[in-house]
């Protein structure tokens, strides 16, 4: 349909909305309405520069702060410190540099795990049901990894180290695997859902520079952060994911299970969107054999 080619639009549509010889019509008219109406408007508006995109729109500069606020919060969660710099924290637990790179390719594998799961149900779960938790017990399990260091002086002045508490602190790293996987997965599948055509790769762009961005900061600060606060610099991440909790709570919206149209709604304030609407121009439906060969017909009682 964006191509020109209404025809096909509607048989795929037809296709859709018609399975095994169902012969109403009327949702296939109204979705055909809906594209036909939001392919026009994205053409109308059109982004052609990266001013337009933050200040030509309220409601576009909204979608390009929040994308960019997902992709702080995964950097900010702690995971790529964590991941970049596990050898060195095992090591600093009095593990060998054999047995820390053994833990590090098990953190990968568990991680390619996780993702794999996660991914059979992601569609079937709300996203702030999912990022909520995930934000929520990051926070909790970097908290635990901070007070543990701290209790037990970084783990290297006791002349006999507490092998339970150092075990412990391998094993919430890999708890915060779990919970990050939701997070890790939403980041990117939410920014591509919130942006309008006319607006999703220049948006999707900014907010992949955002979350690169910091990643080398985090990069950079994170040996001298560790070197100099040791293990209260989780107490850092631990913040940032609670923070990050609140702010999914107070303004994203929900995604899951709407059409671009629904999501558009979302932003533009519009609280109903009908299927026809007599103020507006009426999109003509296609002349197609497809279309002609349906019925339109309701049921009604002969008793």
């Amino acid at each position: 349909m964006e191509k020109g080619n209404p025809d096909a639009g509607w048989a795929v549509l037809n296709r859709l909305h018609l399975p095994r010889g169902q012969l109403n019509a009327l949702p296939v008219e109204s979705e055909f309405e809906r594209i036909s109406a939001g392919i026009a408007e994205a053409r109308h508006s059109a982004n052609h520069s990266w001013r337009q995109l933050l200040f030509a729109q309220p409601n576009w500069r909204k979608r390009v702060l929040l994308a960019c606020g997902m992709q702080v919060f995964t950097q900010c969660s702690g995971t790529n410190v964590l991941q970049n710099y596990n050898p060195g924290l095992y090591r600093s637990l009095g593990l060998s540099q054999s047995t820390s790179l053994i833990l590090q390719g098990i953190w990968g594998a568990l991680a390619q795990f996780w993702n794999t799961v996660f991914i059979l149900f992601i569609d079937r779960v709300d996203r702030r049901k999912l990022l909520i938790p995930s934000l929520l017990g990051m926070g909790a399990t970097m908290c635990v990894e901070a007070i543990l260091g701290q209790v037990y002086n970084n783990f290297e002045s006791v002349a006999s180290p507490n092998h339970s508490a150092v075990r412990a602190a391998i094993a919430v790293f890999f708890v915060f695997s779990f919970f990050y996987t939701s997070l890790g997965l939403i980041s990117w599948i939410y920014q591509s859902e919130i942006f309008p055509t006319a607006i999703r790769a220049r948006g999707s762009s900014v907010a992949t520079a955002t979350n690169w961005s910091l990643n080398l900061v985090f990069a950079q600060c994170s040996p001298i952060a560790q070197s100099r606060i040791q293990f209260k610099y989780f107490y850092c991440f631990a913040a940032f994911n609670w923070v990050a909790a609140g702010l999914v709570w107070t303004f994203y919206p929900e995604t899951a299970g709407k059409s671009l149209e629904e999501i558009d709604r979302l932003f533009t304030a519009e609280t109903s969107m009908p299927a026809y609407d007599a103020d507006k121009p009426h999109v003509s439906l296609p002349n197609s054999k497809a279309k002609d060969s349906l019925v339109v017909f309701s049921t009604q009682d002969t008793t």
